[in-house]
């Protein structure tokens, strides 16, 4: 017996615009799909509906977004987000958004080196909890160089200035309250203390 249903066009390739939003979205730990939605399906004309989630458990919730195609060019039409306003509609740039909802919704990613986050334009001294070795090296060098505890604070090298993991960090040895490195981010504070390794030798064991 002969099949006679009509098969259905298969889906064009994401356009780059719509993969921009996709490859920004996963570098920064989120899970992100761009589906083909045509017209038979919604009425509003041929489109791609991406979808970027973060872990709904811990309130960060998933957003959508929507470009349909108007005349031959594919346009940006609109953004909702079920985590934080379900069904709130609204026209925003669309990479706009996504840097809004990764700088505001973020998600640690276990054992991984974080460093190329502050290679984007926009991005956001680090915070205590996304410090890792390689960006504390040259702390813990001039700690045991020193001898002085180094307080260690965010670096103004992010974004366009960017040098490298161990300059992402700036430190002072055991500065004054109203003391700050030169070279230390505007909005920076204190992040923690790194000790020489001597010091542990001579605090009480009980």
């Amino acid at each position: 017996m002969q099949d006679t249903a009509t098969a259905l066009p298969a889906a064009p390739k994401v356009p780059a615009k719509v993969a921009a939003v996709l490859t920004y979205a996963r570098r920064h730990g989120w899970t992100a799909e761009a589906e083909w939605s045509p017209a038979h399906e919604t009425n509003t004309g041929d489109g791609w509906v991406a979808t970027l989630g973060a872990d709904a458990a811990r309130g960060r919730g998933e957003f959508r977004m929507v470009w349909r195609y108007r005349g031959k060019n594919l346009k940006f039409e609109r953004h909702y987000s079920e985590g934080r306003a379900p069904g709130e509609w609204c026209d925003a740039p669309t990479l706009e958004f996504i840097h809004w909802a990764v700088r505001n919704n973020p998600v640690p990613i276990a054992g991984a080196d974080p460093v190329w986050r502050w290679r984007e334009a926009d991005a956001l001294p680090p915070s205590v909890d996304e410090l890792t070795d390689a960006m504390l090296a040259q702390a813990r060098r001039d700690a045991e160089k020193s001898h002085v505890p180094q307080t260690v604070f965010a670096s103004q090298w992010i974004g366009g200035k960017f040098m490298g993991a161990d300059c992402l960090l700036t430190n002072a040895g055991m500065p004054r309250e109203d003391q700050r490195p030169s070279d230390a981010h505007p909005d920076a504070v204190p992040l923690l203390t790194v000790l020489p390794s001597f010091y542990f030798g001579t605090v009480p064991t009980r």
